[in-house]
């Protein structure tokens, strides 16, 4: 596809700034309804696709149970000498592993009491991050002392009224 050069606009006069303003917002509703489209195109493909693997998933499901019910079943003969099962079209196995859990009757404040109860501070994990809010509240010789700055900027902004718009 070829590129189009993209011709500037310019503005002399409100009137015309004003014909601006009346054309992105034209520009606005358009693009709001290709977006809508495109969603929902989006959404009925992702439907579509959902409904079509579901019997594979079923299926898929089934045959791996069925694979772990024989490997059950049969796991002192079939893994007496080694962890898995290599065949053509895969491999099965059991792999030992450990993990650690809540004991019933106690809640997990409960454990990390416990932990600084008992001087265990590497159980918890703590997040530490720059509070950007409450700095922005600091004098400036404050941030300076800690390596940061006050940045003032000057954003352009337009808010195009679309009630007139569609009255129009």
């Amino acid at each position: 596809m070829a590129k189009k050069k993209l011709v500037a606009t310019s503005i002399d006069s409100t009137e015309q700034a004003e014909g601006v303003l009346a054309e992105i917002a034209a520009i606005d509703r358009k693009l709001t309804q290709v977006e809508v489209t495109m969603q929902e195109e989006i959404a009925a493909a992702k439907q579509k696709a959902a409904e079509s693997k579901l019997a594979f998933e079923k299926r898929r499901k089934a045959l791996a149970d069925a694979v772990k019910k024989y490997a059950t079943m049969n796991k002192p003969v079939l893994f007496e000498k080694h962890k898995s099962i290599q065949l053509a079209f895969g491999s099965f196995g059991f792999q030992a592993s450990s993990g650690v859990q809540q004991m019933n009757g106690v809640s997990a404040e409960e454990t990390i009491e416990h932990i600084k109860k008992f001087k265990f501070p590497e159980g918890i994990r703590i997040v530490e991050e720059l509070d950007k809010e409450a700095v922005a509240k600091w004098p400036d010789e404050r941030l300076a002392l800690v390596g940061l700055r006050r940045v003032d900027k000057d954003t352009f902004w337009l808010k195009v009224n679309q009630e007139k718009l569609s009255a129009v």
